[in-house]
């Protein structure tokens, strides 16, 4: 567990780095102040808005596809973080028989397990880099 969380869109600082461009250049294309600017990369706050990714593609020719993979990402890691800082609580899975006598773990909520498997292909994703599909293919069997 660590003490610190980096900034939240500390992606989006290094491409302006890249590209030789600054926050407060941002602001101006952003027509916002420029500790907005130091709130988005800081916190992710406010939402990233199309408008906005279009002005990062144009000053750091990154694609739009990559500025939202790596927004996105950048939330799943801060949530991820914010979780371990939570007092851990173990619960038993339930689990329910099948015909034939085993038992099968019955995931207690399936909406949470398809946002899990979304923010990991989230996080592959932005490490694979452009050039690269993620593809996830779930087939029931047995049934």
């Amino acid at each position: 567990m660590s003490e610190t969380f980096d900034p939240m869109n500390a992606w989006l600082r290094k491409a302006l780095k890249d590209a030789r461009r600054t926050q407060s250049e941002l602001a101006i294309a952003w027509g916002r102040d420029p500790a907005q600017v130091s709130k988005y990369i800081n916190y992710g706050e406010p939402e990233l808005t199309l408008e906005w990714a279009q002005a990062i593609k144009l000053m750091t020719g990154m694609s739009l596809d990559d500025i939202f993979a790596n927004d996105r990402a950048s939330r799943v890691q801060k949530e991820q973080w914010d979780k371990e800082q939570e007092p851990q609580v173990h619960e038993e899975s339930a689990t329910q028989p099948r015909e034939n006598g085993a038992t099968q773990v019955v995931a207690q909520d399936t909406n949470l397990a398809m946002l899990e498997l979304k923010r990991s292909v989230d996080l592959v994703r932005v490490a694979l880099g452009p050039g690269y599909t993620v593809e996830i293919v779930i087939k029931a069997t047995g049934y």
